[in-house]
């Protein structure tokens, strides 16, 4: 089963300053909604800084997680939760497109959250995942010291082959 990505979710008092300080740590920002989110990588690494937490959670993105659920609830049974469709056009929420999701708690009560929606299961989303992919090995690789030839390699015979201008993936 693909169980997507992760990503580490924090709540941020200050957004703005909470990312300066993680980007003078070396994380690169990758997504940003100016006073609710900043998105920050080191390779395959995602921290999200959030304005609107109340408490620490791990995120897991493009997974299918109904079957996610399944999986989780036949080895402890006793998590709690259960999958929620949501529609982009529910005027509570501040969705880009439809998706399921569910929120539940490991065996010492740290919040999990488990959310997919279409625009990450199409076969654009697809493509921007396997890009992100092969640039944070690139970044992974430049920052572990890889000797020039190597990174040249990956990019000329890989990452160009492979992808666009637009971050998807040319199959």
């Amino acid at each position: 089963m693909d169980y997507g990505w992760t990503s580490l979710c924090l709540p941020a008092k200050d957004l703005d300053r909470s990312r300066r300080f993680y980007e003078v740590l070396g994380m690169e920002l990758v997504e940003e909604i100016e006073g609710v989110r900043a998105v920050l990588r080191n390779g395959p690494f995602r921290l999200a800084l959030m304005t609107f937490l109340s408490e620490p959670l791990l995120n897991w993105r493009g997974a299918d997680t109904f079957a996610v659920h399944d999986t989780v609830k036949a080895a402890w049974p006793d998590a709690p939760g259960v999958p929620n469709a949501y529609r982009a056009d529910d005027p509570e929420l501040e969705a880009d497109a439809d998706g399921v999701s569910w929120s539940t708690r490991d065996p010492d009560g740290h919040e999990i959250f488990f959310d997919t929606n279409d625009l990450e299961t199409s076969e654009a989303g697809r493509a921007r995942r396997v890009a992100n992919i092969l640039r944070d090995a690139e970044q992974a690789l430049e920052r572990a010291g890889a000797p020039a030839a190597c990174l040249a390699a990956l990019r000329e015979e890989v990452i160009d082959k492979f992808t666009d201008s637009s971050e998807g993936v040319s199959v």
